[in-house]
């Protein structure tokens, strides 16, 4: 029966594969069509193509050799813990927590695929508004591409690329404004002083010559394109294009991109006009790519990531202060997450493919870290996964734990519970 399931997700996994390149080329295409009017808009002459160099603080992590058979140790790991239970109402359910942000005032929770909404909530996790208005109004959106948020003026900006515009509203979910944008991106994050950097992808905005071939764009608000990006990174020439799910990582004022299938990982200076590699992430013998060349495609990564004893770098990374945290995969019969705790301080890492909890019966429902607050990471943890947890192996004993007191009200349909904590160094 595991056979069969392996060679089911293995066909639909080629399936897909096979769909996002055909759809890719039509998206392309559709975009030229419909964008081609907006070229008008954006000053080619302006934009100027950035360079590629090595950060003077360049870490390369090498990720020990059977991570399968290790696990993070939280009693050593974790220093501090808190949970914020985020308020639930009938007309206020989160289905998927797809981006967190956080201000000084509120936590920003981006649900693109499920509620395709915004939810506002202040620190304590006390519902202060939603932005959910699908429609084709002046203040709606059809779609929710991608949301980023503003730091400076603390302004949430939507991205609906059925309509190609972008939506501002403030933290508290007030509508201010919408601007039609002239090129179409998968992510983009706010970066400082009024600009936000853009994954676009390669060959999508063909009505825009200067910008066609290149991944990164760099706009002052999501208008102007000033700088442009060409990284220059280790990845299969097969399946580079195959795929939008390159993450932007945004930690305090700077923006990092770390490319899917990929070791290296690139922060920006504007200033500079530079994309600078700033970690090389080395699962040695191990990695997926071992088995694949420049001739793979994409049916020979399915197969190849369904070998034993495979991992591969997903492209998460969360930094906050001294500490980086990497996320990524394991191929074969026991996929899932491994994860890596890595102290730049010392150069040390604690990693493994599971956690002890160890006598840390505060950190119960831990898993690893969804995004970044201050010097806090964030975990976002799912009621029905406790409530299936606790049914099955966690006695009513074991959480007996003053920090764990909302586990006895949950409901399956509530809204997540976040738990922020920070780590001792090691």
């Amino acid at each position: 029966m595991g056979k069969m399931k392996r060679q089911v997700c293995f066909f639909v996994i080629v399936v897909f594969f096979a769909l996002s390149c055909d759809s890719s080329q039509s998206r392309a295409d559709d975009i030229k069509k419909r964008l081609e009017g907006y070229a008008d808009l954006i000053d080619e002459k302006l934009i100027v193509e950035g360079e590629n160099s090595l950060s003077a603080d360049f870490r390369h992590i090498e990720i020990p050799k059977g991570i399968g058979d290790s696990t993070v140790d939280l009693d050593r790991l974790i220093k501090d813990v808190r949970y914020v239970k985020l308020e639930t109402h009938a007309d206020v359910l989160i289905g998927r927590v797809d981006k967190l942000y956080f201000s000084d005032d509120r936590i920003i929770v981006v649900d693109k695929t499920k509620a395709h909404g915004v939810f506002i909530f202040d620190h304590a996790g006390k519902f202060i508004a939603k932005i959910q208005q699908l429609g084709k109004g002046p203040e709606e959106y059809a779609i929710i591409r991608d949301v980023s948020f503003n730091s400076d003026s603390n302004t949430i900006v939507l991205y609906d690329d059925q309509r190609d515009q972008c939506l501002h509203f403030s933290e508290d979910g007030v509508f201010l404004k919408a601007e039609k944008v002239g090129f179409f991106f998968h992510r983009f994050e706010y970066l400082a002083g009024g600009l936000f950097v853009h994954f676009q992808g390669n060959s999508v905005n063909l009505h825009i010559p200067s910008i066609a071939d290149n991944d990164i764009v760099v706009t002052n608000d999501c208008k102007e394109i000033i700088v442009t990006f060409r990284p220059h990174y280790n990845q299969l020439a097969g399946i580079r294009n195959f795929t939008s799910n390159h993450e932007l990582v945004k930690s305090a004022s700077d923006v990092y991109f770390a490319p899917i299938f990929c070791d290296t990982i690139f922060n920006f200076d504007i200033d500079k006009r530079e994309l600078k590699a700033s970690y090389a992430v080395d699962l040695g013998s191990d990695d997926l790519k071992m088995l694949l060349n420049d001739e793979s495609t994409l049916a020979d990564y399915s197969a190849a990531f369904n070998t034993e004893g495979v991992y591969k770098f997903k492209g998460k990374m969360l930094p906050i202060d001294d500490f980086v945290f990497f996320e990524g995969e394991r191929g074969g019969r026991y996929m899932g997450p491994w994860g890596l705790f890595y102290s730049r301080r010392t150069g040390n890492a604690m990693c493994g493919v599971g956690y002890a909890i160890g006598q840390r019966k505060d950190m119960l429902y831990f898993s690893f870290p969804d995004a970044v607050y201050k010097a806090e990471f964030v975990s976002v943890i799912d009621p029905a996964a406790v409530i299936t947890s606790r049914s099955n192996s966690i006695s009513k004993r074991e959480i007996e734990h003053e920090k764990l007191s909302w586990v006895d009200s949950l409901s399956d349909i509530d809204n997540p519970i976040l738990m922020f904590f920070t780590i001792e160094d090691f």
